[in-house]
């Protein structure tokens, strides 16, 4: 993965943010839009890189990989990564049940195709999935904690949620599995994220509220003996067509 100074940059572009443990920018490389990723946490990209080398290899148009390593030539460190800027809303955008059902099967192939790569991604929620508002199509984004070959990810950058998880299952595909399904809860249900996971947490299940509904939920608050490999989309499919 080429390294590339932070002075060839044009940083000229209002959007940018915070992240949990860095700064993400929009700008432009080479006649190209990206996005700009500083980590706050040198040591924390300094035992990635490797692994964000790896995932640069990975040749693909639904997961969202570093482009280029950014050496600060002010601060004469490299802490940072570019990655093509994606023009998509994220999955907040206003659906009709049949839209919502097309999306989410269209995020659990891709999910499954990650899968097949070897990737976990470890932190799936609705800023880490992009969705194209004209069309099904989305991208998985920010695999910087995630586990890969024989990178595994670190407990400590994950939420308190998914450590729940990884204490009782460890680290393995049904985590990502576990972290969809709880957005597809909530994505069917219409109703906030963490909204969602306090339904469950009081068994009011919505939408799965049927016979199978304490199955279903159970999976969410991680009550069975074994994870799952099933995915809450399929599950239900048959009530949302009723």
């Amino acid at each position: 993965m080429e390294t590339i100074n932070l002075s060839s940059i044009n940083m000229n572009f209002l959007e940018s943010f915070t992240g949990s443990f860095s700064t993400i920018q929009k700008c432009e490389y080479d006649g190209q839009v990206y996005v700009y990723k500083k980590f706050d946490n040198i040591n924390f990209f300094k035992k990635n890189m490797k692994k964000f080398q790896k995932l640069n290899e990975i040749d693909n148009d639904y997961l969202v990989m570093p482009a280029y390593f950014v050496f600060d030539d002010y601060e004469q460190v490299c802490n940072a990564y570019l990655t093509r800027f994606i023009k998509y809303k994220t999955s907040s955008v206003i659906m009709t049940l049949d839209d919502k059902v097309e999306r989410l099967n269209t995020i659990k192939n891709n999910i499954k195709k990650m899968h097949d790569l070897g990737i976990i991604h470890g932190d799936l929620h609705f800023g880490n999935i992009l969705l194209d508002e004209n069309s099904y199509q989305n991208k998985i984004i920010d695999f910087d904690n995630c586990s890969y070959k024989n990178y595994k990810i670190n407990k400590k950058y994950v939420a308190d949620y998914t450590n729940v998880y990884i204490n009782k299952y460890g680290i393995n595909k049904g985590l990502d599995i576990f972290l969809f399904n709880l957005i597809t809860y909530s994505v069917l249900n219409a109703s906030p994220y963490y909204q969602s996971r306090l339904r469950i947490n009081n068994e009011i299940y919505g939408i799965f509220d049927t016979n199978d509904g304490r199955k279903v939920c159970n999976d969410l608050l991680l009550q069975n003996k074994t994870f799952s490999n099933e995915y809450l989309i399929d599950t239900c499919l048959h009530l949302i067509k009723k």
